[in-house]
């Protein structure tokens, strides 16, 4: 439940269903994010259904009310009938309904969904959508397939989208496309975390005591123009840091040269000095020779 907590904190899901929770009886759980409303069967392991309700309107709740954890078409039509009608009815859940792309149920569903055809239990689902004057929006946004699946095929690397959202057709536009918020939300983070970006490379290459300033002033035009992309300012960084290593790498070179000329001229002194020693040798047996031959 704490990465299901995590995930809603996240997407900002203000109410999510949960099924196949498997608690016994029925209760309320409450966290310091959200809060868990559940009903269940007398004997764990089986079946049960959940609410998860964000904290910020946890307290707006009226009832929370368990039926069954196996409820037929006709009891849900009968507990939606006692619904006043100026409320927002939504019904969710597990319906293992598959909705196909038929022309004859276009007035309760849409054509995105993985399936082709629809099954008894989606014809069921269909039936309740007309009577209720409902809509099954699950069908209606468009995403990849395997963003549609809800519910995968154990040892497959199938699924179904057998899980369904309806609403009354005259608040079928209070329900938004929660995937496309997130997304432009994902890109203004992103946009804000390449600002974070830029602006460190930025002070990198300024607070570098050999700082390469053409770089730098590039970098600064770009910001001004507004232009100044990740891409621009990463291809800057890397041409800074080859810059800098080729200096470096010059600058070893220079080194390397000037130890190699320093070891020459050492060698040449010791070369001196041992032909030194050996011309002094030389000269003492020469003098010594002469003595000799004198006496």
């Amino acid at each position: 439940m704490k990465e299901i907590g995590r995930q809603i904190e996240r997407y900002k899901i203000s109410i999510l269903a949960l099924h196949e929770i498997r608690w016994v009886g029925e209760g309320r759980v409450d966290k310091a994010k959200y809060s868990i409303f559940y009903g269940g069967n007398e004997k764990q392991g089986q079946h049960g259904t959940a609410f998860m309700i964000d904290k910020k309107i946890k307290n707006k709740l009226i009832q929370f009310k368990k039926i069954d954890g196996r409820i037929s078409y006709l009891r849900i039509k009968k507990s939606c009938e006692k619904i006043p009608k100026h409320d927002t009815l939504i019904v969710l859940g597990d319906y293992n309904a598959k909705i196909g792309r038929e022309d004859f149920i276009k007035d309760v569903a849409g054509k995105e969904t993985i399936h082709e055809i629809t099954t008894d239990n989606g014809m069921r689902l269909c039936h309740l959508a007309t009577e209720m004057d409902m809509y099954i929006i699950s069908t209606k946004f468009k995403h990849k397939k395997e963003h549609k699946i809800t519910w995968n095929i154990p040892g497959k690397n199938k699924g179904n989208q057998i899980d369904h959202i309806l609403i009354k057709k005259n608040r079928e536009r209070m329900i938004d496309d929660n995937y496309k918020r997130i997304r432009k939300e994902g890109a203004k983070l992103m946009t804000e975390k390449k600002r974070e970006y830029v602006n460190k490379i930025m002070d990198e290459i300024k607070n570098d005591n050999k700082s390469n300033t053409k770089l730098y002033q590039q970098l600064r035009t770009h910001k001004k123009k507004k232009n100044l992309t990740a891409n621009i300012a990463r291809n800057t960084w890397e041409n800074y840091l080859l810059e800098k290593t080729k200096e470096e790498e010059e600058s070893q070179d220079e080194r390397r040269d000037l130890g190699t000329l320093l070891e020459g001229v050492s060698a040449g002194q010791s070369q001196t000095l041992r032909r030194r020693r050996v011309d002094g040798v030389f000269a003492g047996q020469c003098q010594t020779v002469e003595i000799q031959r004198s006496v």
